[in-house]
């Protein structure tokens, strides 16, 4: 029983309602610092998805405008040749 006594009066010394105030408090912060992890990785998973997005219609925009830029030469190439049968035609 005196290593008991022993024991006893040494967790007395550790002031237990201290430590597990402060555990408290540090889970809550844990907590709070995990929550405001979780909220930003959403936004820039968010963000993210946004941008591949928006770089998608580029690209969607400019094979569009490189099929319109062949189109517009192919028109130009027959305007010249319109142009040349109606020159040697006078």
């Amino acid at each position: 029983t005196n290593l008991d006594t022993v024991i006893f009066d040494t967790f007395k010394e550790f002031k237990m309602s201290e430590i597990l105030n402060s555990l408290n408090i540090n889970g809550a912060f844990f907590e709070f610092l995990n929550d405001k992890l979780k909220h930003y990785e959403k936004n820039q998973k968010s963000k993210l998805e946004s941008l591949e997005k928006v770089l998608q219609s580029l690209k969607n925009q400019d094979a569009n405008i490189l099929n319109s830029f062949k189109e517009n030469l192919e028109k130009i190439e027959k305007l010249k040749q319109l142009e040349m049968g109606l020159l040697n035609a006078d």
